[in-house]
């Protein structure tokens, strides 16, 4: 992702430590960045589709199969790579935007 504002390239590694992606400062022009609407639409699409193809993918197995330790020992980490791998394609493709100033001086965050 490139920032709008100095054109500073946002990398994957930098991305991991924003908090929230909807709302944060670029560190070069203090400038705070929201991500497209495109953006947070064909990341909420790729997740729900990575969801629904794992839920599927549960029918498939026996209960006794799924309840066992060398499952979740299994599961757990595959989930962690994949929304990963799914975070770094999308970060590498996303569009951002400047911010808008709140009229009245905030910052931004809101409680």
């Amino acid at each position: 992702m490139i920032c709008p504002g100095c054109k500073k390239k946002i990398g994957f590694l930098e991305s991991l430590t924003i908090v929230n992606p909807l709302n944060f400062k670029c560190k070069i022009c203090s400038n705070y960045i929201t991500l497209s609407r495109s953006s947070v639409k064909s990341y909420l699409l790729m997740l729900l589709v990575i969801f629904i193809i794992s839920f599927l993918g549960f029918f498939q197995l026996e209960t006794k199969r799924f309840l066992t330790k060398s499952f979740l020992l299994f599961l757990v980490p595959t989930i962690l790579i994949s929304v990963t791998i799914i975070h770094y394609f999308f970060w590498n493709n996303a569009s951002a935007e400047l911010k808008n100033p709140d009229k009245d001086g905030a910052s931004g965050i809101s409680c």
